[in-house]
């Protein structure tokens, strides 16, 4: 009978696991959809991630237009951590993005092939890989 506990305890540990290291490709270009740029009343918004470390951090690139006035034109690093959920979760940290009224922390979400970025239940910015020009960083 205690096998059988340990056994389950094992295989669920193991399907956890298994489901926390299942990696959703972040790497690329990211382009805001224009349907969230129309809402969002800004010209685009891309973001660059590239290869993750160990440690979830990348070198990141965003780009903001307004009006065609540039709000954010940064390089800068990115944290990128999974979080402990059954969907595709994670948390998104710009270390060092300052820029007055864009959150340096978000939750980031991915669903049917888009990422969503949220502050609370603020969405930031709906976004599609542009494969084209993510393939151009191989």
């Amino acid at each position: 009978m205690d096998y059988s506990i340990g056994l389950i305890l094992a295989v669920v540990i193991v399907a956890v696991i298994l489901l926390m290291c299942k990696s959703t490709p972040i790497e690329g270009f990211w382009v805001a959809s224009s349907d969230y740029c129309e809402k969002a009343e800004i010209d685009n918004f891309v973001i660059l991630f590239k290869k993750r470390d160990v440690w979830g951090d990348c070198a990141a690139y965003v780009l903001l237009v307004r009006d065609g006035e540039v709000i954010i034109n940064e390089p800068c690093v990115a944290q990128i951590s999974r979080k402990l959920s059954l969907t595709e979760s994670y948390r998104l940290k710009f270390k060092d993005l300052e820029v007055e009224g864009f959150p340096t922390k978000l939750d980031m979400r991915f669903t049917k092939g888009k990422m969503m970025l949220f502050d609370d239940d603020v969405l930031y910015g709906e976004f599609f890989m542009d494969a084209e020009s993510s393939h151009l960083l191989e």
